[in-house]
């Protein structure tokens, strides 16, 4: 994914590039594209520390840019399981916890700490996925600072090679089959991360599913094109174990 010189040259504005960083897929392989085509720039990766991440995602946000020599903020936002009496449960497809506990921490440090005329956010996103707050184009604006999503037109298979080329693992997650390193309680999961979350991490799906019960809420999905359904967090597992092995052939990875 090296850019060539002429490529580069749409970058030349810009001494300062901040990824979104999560530590999944996308941001690592946007991260390494950033180094490799720009190692001369002040490159930042920020990672917003929520209080209902998967285990072990923080741990492998901070060797990762350890690793790459890459600087990095570690943004503290309110415990989610404080605000969620107040705020209510989530609704999937564009839940507050995102923006209050996300995207505005990482807006208000960039805006505190980089100028816009000097400044390029870098995302992650595909293009095949769902519409969403501000991965719809490659390039894009939040408030005054230009946006781009290096990944945007790349194959989840490629950007994993491409890691790997770099002497890279991902996140060890992703290996147990873990499609996204989504909170455990995440509204919008698929029922393949549910059904691992109970495999491996019971008593974390354990907390969710008293939230569950605690708020009334069924697990909510939409499928393209059909009436909207609602499953229970236990008939999403069973759903989830159905869909894994037919990926997997079998339930030993």
């Amino acid at each position: 994914m090296k850019l060539t010189f002429a490529e580069q040259l749409k970058f030349s504005e810009f001494d300062n590039f901040v990824i979104n960083f999560s530590g999944g897929i996308d941001s690592c392989a946007s991260l390494l594209w950033v180094k490799e085509n720009f190692p001369a720039k002040n490159i930042i990766a920020i990672y917003c520390n929520i209080s209902v991440t998967l285990p072990t995602v923080r741990n492998f946000v901070l060797d990762f840019c350890i690793k790459t020599k890459t600087k990095y903020k570690i943004l503290k936002v309110p415990n989610f399981l404080d605000i969620l009496p107040q705020k209510g449960w989530p609704k999937w497809r564009f839940p507050w916890c995102k923006k209050l506990l996300i995207n505005d921490y990482i807006d208000a440090f960039v805006k505190n700490n980089f100028s816009p005329e000097k400044t390029l956010r870098i995302i992650g996103g595909n293009i095949k996925q769902a519409p969403r707050r501000i991965n719809r184009y490659q390039w894009t604006k939040i408030g005054s600072y230009k946006v781009y999503n290096s990944v945007f037109y790349s194959d989840r298979s490629d950007l994993i090679q491409y890691i790997k080329n770099k002497g890279f693992d991902i996140w060890n997650g992703y290996k147990l089959g873990f499609p996204r390193t989504a909170c455990w309680c995440c509204p919008g999961q698929s029922c393949v991360q549910m059904y691992l979350l109970k495999r491996y991490y019971p008593n974390l799906f354990e907390k969710f599913h008293n939230l569950e019960i605690e708020y009334g809420k069924c697990l909510f999905k939409s499928m393209s094109g059909k009436k909207p359904f609602m499953k229970t967090a236990e008939e999403w597992v069973l759903s989830g174990e159905r869909k894994y092995k037919r990926l997997y052939k079998s339930d030993i990875r």
